[in-house]
Parts: structure tokens; C-alpha cells; sequence
């Protein structure tokens, strides 16, 4: 069954603010899906709203407890490569109005996601989605 689901809506960044989903919320069963897919962008009050700034950050756990995870970070090591791989994005360009961050699934479970407003200006009407197909 494919995935698709809006983990973020209408949220308001002040400069150097954070939005995340956990301690709210109790993570997402993912270990049916090979990758997941993020969409993030702000709805537009009159034009597009760029989104410099925002750095996007993927956070996996495993399970090991009633509401006890081992997490997995945003910083992956792939077998045979000794490539760091970072689940994580900041927007640099002020034209960018939405991104998609598409990461693999590494743990049973999608934990937490944070937003981050890394500059000075205030981010309105940011929305998230993740979506995904089965394996």
C-alpha cells in the first residue's frame, strides 16, 4: 500500500526556530518501504516563499521497547563504500520554493523529522509531506 501522509502542516519558523515531530509523536512504521520521499514547501500567501534557510533533518530508530528506540541519527555509513551519507538538507538558494529529499530507509522506523530555521527571516505556512510505494 503506497504511503502518503502530511507529517508538517501550516507551521510558522521564526529565525533560528525548530519545529519536530517527536516528542508528539511515536514515529512511523517504515519497513515496508525501500526509500521515503519529503516534500517540503510553503503555501504562498500572495507570491511563492522561498525557503533559504530550512535545513531538513531524517532521524530512523529501531524499536528495542515500550516507547524505547535506538535511533540511527542522519549521519549513515553504507557497507563497502566508507561513504558517510547525510539525511539531511538546508536550502541555499533564494529561488528554492519547495524541495524533495528522498532517503533510504535504514531502521524499522521513520522517528522524528526537525525542521530548522538556520537564517534570520520567518518561514509562514511551511507543510510536509512524506510518501512512499511498498517494496
Amino acid at each position: 500500500m503506497p504511503l502518503l501522509t502530511t507529517l508538517i502542516e501550516n507551521v510558522t519558523l521564526e529565525g533560528a526556530g525548530e519545529c519536530r515531530l517527536f516528542p508528539n509523536w511515536h514515529g512511523l512504521d517504515v519497513r515496508n518501504y525501500d526509500r521515503l520521499h519529503f516534500h517540503l514547501g510553503a503555501l504562498p500567501s500572495k507570491s511563492a516563499q522561498s525557503l533559504t534557510g530550512i535545513k531538513i533533518r531524517v532521524i530512523f530508530g529501531t524499536p528495542v521497547g515500550d516507547n524505547l528506540f535506538m535511533l540511527a541519527g542522519s549521519n549513515v555509513w553504507f557497507e563497502g563504500t566508507g561513504a558517510e551519507r547525510k539525511f539531511e538538507y538546508t536550502v541555499t538558494d533564494a529561488h528554492e520554493t519547495g524541495i524533495t529529499l528522498s532517503v533510504p530507509v535504514v531502521a524499522p522506523t521513520l522517528f522524528d523529522v526537525i525542521l530548522e530555521n538556520t537564517g534570520p527571516a520567518r518561514h509562514e505556512r511551511l507543510y510536509l509531506s512524506v510518501m512512499s510505494q511498498e517494496i
